[in-house]
Formats: C-alpha cells, structure tokens, sequence
C-alpha cells in the first residue's frame, strides 16, 4: 500500500458497508415465486457481490499518524489490519450502537487483544435503557458465546460512555448527535485537515425533526457516509428487494430511503461535498447497487453533491476525487 506523502492525506477505508447481516454466498428463495407450486421445494442460486462486498459496518479513517475506527461489524477484521498495515500510531475506536451487525465483529477487531495497542480510547454512547460499550463487552465476551476476552490478557482496554449530544474531547472535538434508530444510534462529525467526516450510519430520516437536525449536523461536511438502504417503494410496502420475497413495510426499522434524503439536503446551507452511501441491504446484488447508485447520483446532481455507493476494501481519498 502507498504511503502517506502529506498530513492532508486523508483516507476512508471500508472493512464492511453491508447492513443487517453479512451477505450469503447463495440467495435461497421458494420455487414459487417462479410459477412453480411446490412451495417445499427451494433451490440455491448465486449472489454476486464482488464490488460492494459482504461484510457488515466498520470504517477506518487515517490521518497521518492517527487513526480512527468506526463500528465493529464483520468488517472489523480487515479494518483494523488496514490500520496496522498503514502504520497507525494512535487509533481511537467510536461505536454508533449496539445491534449485531455493528458488534459481531468485536472479538475479531486487531487491537482488542494486543497488550501494546495503539489505541488510546474507546467510545461509546449511552443510549437508552442505560446501554453502553461497557455493558457490551461484559455479555458479549461470556461463555458460551466468546470466552476469550481482553481481561483474560491482561488487557484493560480505555473505554468512555458519553451522552448523545457531548464533544468528545479528542482530535480538537468530536461532536455527537442522537439518531432515528430503534435503541438509539449515534453519528459522529470527525475533524480532519481535509474537512470533517460525517459519519451517520443507521438512521430514519422519516420526520422533519430528524431532517433539520440532521441538515444542520451534516451541512458544510467534506464527506458524509449515511444510510440509504431502501428504496422509497421497498419501505412503503410496494416493492420486493430480492427475487421470491414478499413486499412488507419497512416503516420504522430505522434506515432511509431516496425522498428521505433528498428533503434532508435540501435543507442544508451547504451539502457535503462527497456523500458515500453504505448500509446496503444484503439481499441486493451488484447489478442492484449499481442501479440504485445511478439513481442517487441523479436524484441528488441539483444539490452539489459526489454521490458514491460505498465499497468494501475502497480507499477513498478526501482531498481528491472519490473515484
């Protein structure tokens, strides 16, 4: 991999952008929903997702020497190697939430069980119900579901609870906002030499509270990641997302869809100037992303903004093109 050339070199990498659940290798759906009536019957067909990857959320950002770790999803594993690899000398580690697809990766996450880990502090919102990065470590690292954990090291990892709203005191502020997600999630504006980083994963832009907030948290970002992962029909109960499904509402499951995001950035001062889209749903095929990636890009050409549907195993460069 290249090396850093300047401290403005900014760099996004993707260890996993897939949301709900890791991507299976074969898509299985009932015969019937091609005119065939044995309902028992199932057959396996492949799903391609070469370009946009199968690892659920996590997201690596290097500065320099300084390195920053979003979510561990899956895509934990190859995150938190590239920041190993990229020479990383101090990394701090911020959790949006707690579902599983944003924690699954946790045992697998490289700098967890190392006594002479980079990492300087561990961010956690405390969102309802009193839940925070403590409490997970405490349930998720128990037998019988992974018994090997850094305490059994030696390890006392550097782990913060904050509220929903505070600035993290690190790296000249990291503010914080509550999103539209159930239990809670929280999104992160990151300063950069280059310009903040957004990052807003998991949140339902469904009321116009939310967008303002939103608009206003966003406005002016050099790039913001967000979730986009349904389709206006798909969340209104009109459209299937992959073959053999059945339509459902998907109202209040705490992602967005096009219109959602549309009227959030058009209530903002000034857009970001990258948008990267992640979250994608794991039933959709490269073919899919492509398209749904076209539409958003036309969708959003009146308001400024590069449009990009992120990638698994992408470096994205901030002071240049994302592409």
């Amino acid at each position: 991999m290249k090396k850093h050339t300047s401290s403005n070199n900014v760099e996004i990498y993707i260890g996993g952008c897939t949301g709900s659940t890791v991507v299976s290798a074969e898509r299985i759906f009932h015969l019937e929903a091609r005119g065939i009536t044995d309902a028992a019957t199932v057959i396996s067909r492949p799903v391609s997702r070469a370009t946009f990857g199968t690892q659920t959320t996590s997201i690596a950002i290097l500065m320099g020497s300084t390195g920053v770790l979003i979510d561990n999803g899956t895509g934990v594993q190859q995150a938190s190697e590239w920041l190993k690899a990229k020479g990383a000398m101090q990394v701090f580690i911020l959790q949006s939430h707690y579902h599983l697809d944003h924690i699954s990766g946790l045992p697998f996450n490289g700098f967890l069980m190392n006594k002479n880990t980079p990492v300087k502090a561990i961010y956690g919102p405390t969102l309802p119900g009193g839940f925070d990065f403590d409490y997970v470590m405490k349930y998720f690292f128990i037998a019988p579901f992974w018994p090997v954990w850094p305490k059994k090291f030696g390890i006392e990892l550097p782990i913060h609870a904050f509220v929903p709203g505070e600035t993290i005191p690190v790296m000249g502020g990291i503010k914080t906002m509550l999103l539209n997600h159930d239990g809670g999630s929280v999104a992160y504006r990151i300063p950069t030499p280059a310009g903040d980083i957004v990052i807003a994963t998991d949140n339902e832009l469904s009321n116009s509270e939310i967008r303002e907030r939103c608009a206003s948290f966003f406005s002016g970002a050099a790039l913001a990641y967000i979730d986009l992962q349904y389709r206006n029909d798909e969340y209104d109960n009109k459209a299937t997302i992959g073959p053999g499904e059945t339509t459902m509402s998907r109202k209040g499951w705490g992602h967005s869809t096009p219109s959602m995001l549309v009227q959030t950035y058009e209530l903002m001062v000034n857009a970001p100037k990258r948008t990267l889209v992640g979250h994608h749903d794991p039933k959709r095929s490269d073919e899919d992303l492509f398209t749904f990636e076209g539409e958003m890009q036309r969708a959003l050409s009146h308001l400024g903004t590069t449009v990009t549907f992120a990638r698994e195993h992408k470096v994205y460069e901030l002071a240049q093109d994302l592409e």
